[in-house]
């Protein structure tokens, strides 16, 4: 595993949170939330992103690249047409990817230096991609089994079965993932052992962090 850089924020705690859709990570944070962590959801810092009226948004460059074919009612980006070809097509989630990268972590980090919350954990399922595990004391990876990843999608997302492959498949490996983790969890049972895995976790960071430094556990 990687060592990730220490957070350059002095008085906060720093988590990255990854996993591809249907991992769970999600789940995870909820779990965190209620020990009290201050959750930063990137991806729907990145549906922002896509909104007519959000300040400084993407959606007028978007459109430029996409076409008026991709709104829906009211004239907004419909993110299921959207999903549809950049799912499908790594050049288009690529071009979709510059655009909204860099708004969703100017947005991020002025969350965390906003807030007075001292913990943080940012939830994204491109964090890495983003580069935002560098500002991470810790990055936990949540991994489960493709099938499971499969069902949880189509139940979630009301899709079908080839439309949820697809959208794993357009996401990193998690043998890709795993180079810049320094923590890892399998969300492969059920809600109360993962509750227990991410108490162990997180009891984990906070004694590594008040000893000055992080300790990978599986």
């Amino acid at each position: 595993m990687m060592q990730n850089n220490i957070s350059p924020y002095n008085s906060k705690l720093t988590i990255g949170i990854v996993g591809g859709s249907g991992a769970g990570k999600s789940k995870v944070c909820e779990i965190l939330e209620g020990l009290e962590v201050e959750i930063i959801n990137a991806d729907l810092i990145g549906h922002n992103a896509l909104l007519k009226e959000y300040p400084n948004s993407a959606y007028h460059q978007i459109i430029a690249i996409f076409g008026e074919e991709i709104l829906g009612e009211g004239d907004e980006i419909c993110r299921k047409k959207l999903g549809k070809i950049v799912f499908s097509n790594t050049d288009a989630l690529t071009r979709l990817s510059a655009i909204t990268h860099p708004f969703i972590i100017k947005e991020v980090q002025s969350r965390i230096m906003s807030s007075k919350n001292r913990i943080f954990a940012i939830d994204a399922a491109v964090l890495i991609e983003m580069g935002l595990h560098k500002i991470c004391r810790a990055v936990l990876g949540v991994f489960a089994p493709i099938d499971e990843r499969v069902s949880r999608i189509m139940h979630r997302d009301n899709i079908a079965r080839g439309a949820a492959k697809n959208r794993i498949n357009s996401q990193k490996s998690d043998c890709f993932v795993r180079q810049f983790i320094t923590h890892e969890i399998h969300n492969d049972s059920n809600l109360g052992d993962l509750n227990e895995k991410v108490h162990d976790f997180f009891d984990n960071v906070i004694r590594n962090s008040n000893s000055g430094g992080v300790r990978g556990t599986k």
